[in-house]
């Protein structure tokens, strides 16, 4: 079923560690692999300052990735900056952003001396709280006051998918329904699919030249079809950034020692249930 991911999985944040010490990793009770995913802020580029891609692009520079990951606990991904998750066809690593901590010198020169506030929905879970109040500090180094409002997860998917909600960023994630660029450049970012409700692409992100890209994109096949979708994430990553992608995560998942045959499946989105057995 295609939706946002909510940002969790099958243990709490901070049991992560003791599993790991005690069982390793992969092999045979603990399991960790990366995920084709991506968490991000979506920026609201309908309203407010973030209609300005340079106070967008400055925000891409203030967060700080690898304190946003760690807040998942020990093994929750690996920082990103980028639309298309390392595993999906057409990814090319740019280093568009910093990925190993903040650049605020660099914000604040695309800035320009203005200030704002915004406002950002998030959940109310754990660690929705701890990421708006690491992303409201690290907003606050470049003078942009962030007024947070936190709801339930499917409140909080119900109004940022209605057009015209008043926010101005919200924390969410986002996992493929099939390993193709298509399901995450022209499904979270064609301004075309923009309705009055259940909107996909929060970012309000509506740019012509951009939607005739990501047609030409999608009509190519094989190597040409990955070129051109490796070049629109570049681009509108580099240029636009109206989802500012925080990190890539992990799906981290414990099993009972009674179960064998565990066997990782992306279009599981972790262990394929079907092949689990017995163990003898």
């Amino acid at each position: 079923m295609r939706g946002p991911a909510e940002p969790a999985d099958s243990l709490p944040v901070a049991a992560h560690t003791q599993p790991t010490k005690e069982y390793g990793i992969n092999k045979g009770r603990y399991f960790v692999h990366p995920s084709n995913s991506i968490s991000y802020l979506a920026l609201n580029t309908s309203r407010g300052i973030f209609k300005d891609p340079k106070i967008r692009r400055a925000v891409a520079y203030a967060v700080d990735r690898p304190a946003l990951t760690r807040l998942g606990g020990l093994n929750a991904g690996t920082p990103n900056e980028q639309l298309l998750p390392p595993g999906i066809p057409g990814y090319r690593n740019a280093d568009l952003y910093p990925v190993d901590g903040p650049n605020i010198a660099k914000a604040k020169a695309l800035l320009g001396g203005k200030t704002g506030k915004v406002v950002m929905y998030t959940s109310n879970d754990e660690q929705g709280r701890n990421t708006r109040q690491l992303v409201q500090a690290n907003l606050k180094a470049i003078s942009l006051d962030v007024e947070v409002k936190p709801f339930t997860f499917a409140v909080l998917i119900d109004k940022t998918g209605t057009r015209g909600d008043p926010f101005d960023m919200y924390w969410i994630g986002w996992f493929a329904d099939y390993p193709d660029p298509y399901d995450f450049i022209n499904i979270l970012l064609d301004g075309r699919t923009i309705g009055p409700k259940n909107n996909i692409n929060t970012a309000y992100f509506n740019v012509s030249a951009y939607n005739r890209k990501m047609d030409a994109a999608a009509r190519l096949t094989g190597d040409a079809r990955y070129r051109a979708y490796g070049s629109l994430d570049i681009d509108i990553t580099r240029n636009e950034s109206p989802l500012v992608v925080l990190f890539n995560s992990n799906v981290r998942e414990f099993i009972s020692d009674k179960v064998g045959c565990p066997t990782y499946s992306n279009a599981w989105r972790g262990l394929n249930i079907v092949m689990l057995c017995p163990k003898r």
